[in-house]
């Protein structure tokens, strides 16, 4: 069995400004008013089945982020499955990925994150026949 990395970049977009992450599998970015991660899941994947990923804003600033905009530019091999959407555990309609393999969420109604609390992204991809 071959396994591999997957290398994705995702980035967020506030008032406040651009913020930009790239990595393989996990993004991790702090920064004195936000933490920005994302994870797979299985950190691990064989390409069978589907790869779910988690995207995890948390706004520490004492401020809310408001006008937010994610966007996640998916790896060439897979297969994004808009039905799998869920932000902070609902399903959701409000991302765009009729740029694939970019898709931007809180493209419909724009998001926010109050003080303290997290904004979470999740999704799911399948390996691209």
């Amino acid at each position: 069995m071959v396994y591999k990395n997957i290398e994705n970049t995702v980035s967020f977009t506030s008032a406040a400004g651009v913020y930009l992450g790239n990595d393989e599998v996990l993004v991790a970015l702090e920064s004195t008013e936000y933490t920005f991660e994302k994870t797979a899941d299985p950190e691990i994947w064989s390409g069978e089945g589907q790869l779910s990923y988690t995207i995890t804003l948390t706004n520490v600033s004492g401020d809310d982020l408001t006008d937010i905009t994610v966007t996640d530019v998916l790896p060439s091999d897979v297969t994004f499955l808009p039905a799998t959407v869920e932000i902070n555990g609902a399903t959701s309609t409000n991302f765009d990925d009729s740029g694939l393999p970019t898709v931007e969420f809180g493209t419909v109604t724009p998001l926010s994150v109050t003080s303290l609390e997290p904004l979470v992204i999740t999704f799911q991809v399948e390996k691209t026949p």
